[in-house]
């Protein structure tokens, strides 16, 4: 299983570690993990418009082929991308990010509800936040 239980009591989230992306792979890929937000994480969170929910295509979380809207599979091979890297970054760099569509188990509607009310928390607890307006 992709998602594994977040315990809402030690306020628990998932982070997106986006996998360095190079223009010969197939898909995008990533890693989940939990974290608290009580242990203060470094990460950043991704704003961005879902796009076309019927337009999706394959991802790769833990290892596992999701299909995710092309708009959140464009911004996520934007921020693996070495331009959006920073100077001098290693090839090795990996950035973490909450995402809400990924970070979220959307089929499970009480961590939906749970993780919504950590929303604020979460984008004040980012370093940055990275607004995706899309491609162009």
């Amino acid at each position: 299983d992709i998602y594994s239980p977040l315990n809402s009591t030690k306020r628990e989230i998932r982070l997106c570690r986006i996998l360095p992306f190079s223009f010969s792979q197939e898909c995008v890929s990533c890693v989940l993990s939990t974290v608290s937000l009580d242990a203060a994480p470094d990460f950043e969170a991704l704003s961005y418009v879902w796009g076309d929910a019927a337009d999706r295509v394959p991802i790769i979380v833990n290892g596992q082929r999701l299909l995710a809207t092309k708009n959140l599979e464009a911004a996520m091979r934007a921020l693996s991308s070495r331009a959006m890297m920073g100077f001098g970054a290693s090839r090795d760099f990996t950035r973490v990010v909450w995402i809400d569509a990924l970070c979220i188990d959307q089929t499970n509607l009480a961590e939906r509800a749970s993780q919504v009310k950590l929303m604020g928390d979460i984008y004040s607890s980012a370093r940055h936040v990275v607004t995706w307006l899309g491609a162009e």
